[in-house]
């Protein structure tokens, strides 16, 4: 028995794959240009960019830093990974926070209301900021493309650290280099993080626009 497959160059193959390819570059985030993270050593940029806290009360970036330092985490209120690093987080704002480095989750997301991230934020009992960025002015000028995707500012708001919070998103009990961890924990030494940038994984950030 001879199976019939359609050929690619006919009238009606190059219809569906036209259709195809149309849905795939209509999904979110798909085609979007990819902004270039902030490299290590950089400054603080935008420093008088409006965030908006879920009262829906406009806050500057200045008024949340930390006084040692400041975690920027761009976060999502609907991401497998955002929810496997949910504890982890959580840990390390314990071991940190009081030491005066100041955790900010950030929700660039165009789909995110602030209602979905009120709900997010007592589900999961967060202690520090959870934020807006409704035009993702913050998110561009910092070059974050990923959630979740961390920012490491030391005092004098110069960047020591980017990328991923760890090495095993999948798994917490097989984490062998805890790059942020590392990384804060040399901060409040006064010593230059080993690693000082890695490669963002997660759920892609969807810009509005």
């Amino acid at each position: 028995m001879t199976s019939v497959v359609p050929l690619l160059g006919s009238a009606r193959s190059k219809r569906l794959l036209g259709g195809v390819l149309l849905a795939i570059f209509l999904l979110p985030g798909w085609g979007q240009a990819q902004p270039q993270p902030l490299s290590p050593g950089a400054t603080l940029p935008r420093m008088d960019a409006e965030l908006q806290r879920l009262d829906g009360s406009s806050v500057p970036v200045s008024d949340l830093l930390g006084r040692e330092g400041t975690v920027f985490l761009f976060w999502a209120n609907r991401c497998p990974w955002i929810d496997r690093y949910e504890e982890r987080v959580q840990d390390l704002v314990k071991k940190f926070q009081s030491a005066g480095v100041q955790f900010v989750r950030i929700n660039a997301n165009a789909q995110a209301s602030a209602q979905a991230c009120r709900k997010r934020m007592q589900q999961q009992g967060y202690e520090t900021p959870y934020v807006r960025d409704p035009d993702a002015s913050f998110a561009k000028a910092l070059g974050a493309s990923q959630t979740p995707q961390v920012y490491l500012f030391n005092a004098q708001k110069r960047l020591v650290y980017t990328g991923s919070i760890d090495d095993s998103p999948s798994n917490p009990s097989r984490v062998q280099e805890p790059y942020l961890r590392d990384a804060i924990s040399a901060l409040l030494d006064g010593r230059t993080p080993e690693v000082q940038s890695t490669k963002p994984f997660g759920c892609t950030l969807k810009y509005p626009g």
